[in-house]
């Protein structure tokens, strides 16, 4: 479904953005 895609989605920005700091 589009939702989990878009968790997922969430999660690596999220990852991303903790990374980076």
């Amino acid at each position: 479904m589009i939702l989990l895609k878009l968790k997922s989605l969430r999660k690596d920005y999220y990852s991303q953005v903790f990374k980076d700091n």
